[in-house]
């Protein structure tokens, strides 16, 4: 239930951004051109039935200038740029993958361009959790990306990033590995060795690592992505906080306690120079080091660290729910350990009934909050209660 911070990629630009400027040899069409301008000062000002009717109404209009017409591509895009500014991702994405093979149709399956537009399709695939749909858009932007500027442009390295992370989602560590491993050696190579983008390689690898148990390695990245960050932003960025975190929690697994320790002190240090006392970015920091204070026994400063996280996360909106379900559940194990089983039972019934309720019966985390509290179950001597709690899941 303890957590490292990912980082996905270097920043993604409008999917197929195609400028109406871009748009040669199809005449003129001001009603076409004053239907999107109109919709998208309705967008600005808030009228969003009157700007989603003029927007299909623009695209409506493109249907009648024939199937190689690329404003029929532009209309898609900009219904597509609509729906996802207002959170429907999903049927945003619909309006993309439309765009995207409208425009694949007109300019050749390898034009360079599509490489941008493959790439940005597959971070909203990411987004959705549609990691088949994200896996095969990461590999057609790769295949056009290496044709138009060779394997070890840092462009490639972007592309290798979004498909490691993409395969570590899939528990593909084998694919994943290669993926991560390239990225940061193309990285290496290029002008942005010691840049951000670096760092963001390295993290990721880092994180392969970790989950395949290679914590020495682990260790290693994450040191190098704490050093690159600093010298980007300098000590006190909130990149180096989240950098430090990754390390601390690698380190704490090795048993390097007091060095974990330390780094785990210096993010929050540096958050609490930075953002505000109730700023959730703190519970990664404040988590992890209940974690270590637990694991050494120091039940009270252990408990103080849970608490302070639990008093964040319930002030903050139902997407917290799992966070505060981990929360609620770690500090359930800490009062369990100490014997204190009145305090520690309507922490594991809360923490379960959260991760159910938002992430459903079969999630790996709602396993794990179940049986380890069918385990303080039996440790009470209420082995038929465990018995139906684990049955009631079967």
């Amino acid at each position: 239930m303890d957590r490292l911070y990912f980082a996905r990629g270097w920043g993604v630009v409008l999917l197929l951004g195609i400028t109406a400027a871009g748009i040669v040899g199809c005449g003129e069409s001001t009603s076409w051109e004053e239907l999107n301008e109109s919709a998208k000062a309705a967008h600005r000002e808030g009228r969003l039935e009157d700007a989603e009717q003029k927007f299909r109404a623009a695209l409506k209009l493109s249907e009648s200038f024939g199937k190689d017409d690329p404003r029929r591509v532009k209309s898609l895009n900009n219904l597509g740029e609509f729906r996802r500014s207002l959170g429907e991702l999903g049927e945003a994405v619909g309006y993309y993958r439309q765009a995207l093979e409208l425009r694949e149709a007109l300019v050749g399956p390898d034009n360079p361009e599509l490489g941008v537009s493959y790439y940005n399709l597959a971070t909203h695939y990411q987004d959705l959790n549609q990691l088949d749909e994200a896996r095969h858009s990461y590999e057609r932007a790769l295949e056009i990306r290496e044709q138009a500027v060779g394997p070890d442009h840092p462009l490639i390295a972007e592309v290798l990033n979004g498909l490691g992370l993409v395969a570590y989602f899939q528990q593909d560590y084998e694919s994943a590995r290669g993926w991560l491993e390239r990225a940061v050696a193309v990285t290496e190579r290029s002008s942005l060795a010691d840049s951000p983008e670096l760092a963001t390689g390295l993290t990721n690898l880092g994180q392969l690592y970790s989950a395949i148990e290679e914590y020495d390695l682990a260790e290693e990245h994450f040191s190098r992505a704490v050093r690159i960050l600093r010298q980007n932003f300098g000590p006190e960025a909130i990149r180096v906080a989240r950098a430090q975190n990754n390390r601390a929690e690698v380190l704490r697994i090795l048993g390097r306690d007091k060095e974990a320790e330390q780094l785990y002190l210096g993010s929050l240090d540096i958050y609490a120079k930075k953002l505000a006392p109730d700023d959730p970015e703190l519970t990664v920091s404040l988590n992890n080091l209940g974690a270590l204070y637990r694991a050494q026994e120091r039940y009270h400063e252990a408990e103080a660290a849970y608490l302070r996280c639990i008093g964040i996360l319930e002030g903050l909106s139902e997407q917290a729910g799992p966070d505060l379900a981990a929360s609620l559940f770690n500090l359930a194990r800490l009062y369990a350990v100490q014997s204190k089983a009145a305090e520690a039972e309507p922490l594991f019934q809360r923490a379960l009934g959260l991760y159910e309720s938002t992430l459903g019966q079969t999630h790996p985390n709602v396993v794990v909050v179940r049986s380890g509290y069918a385990q303080f179950l039996r440790d009470s001597g209420r082995d038929d209660e465990a018995d139906r709690l684990t049955a009631a899941s079967r």
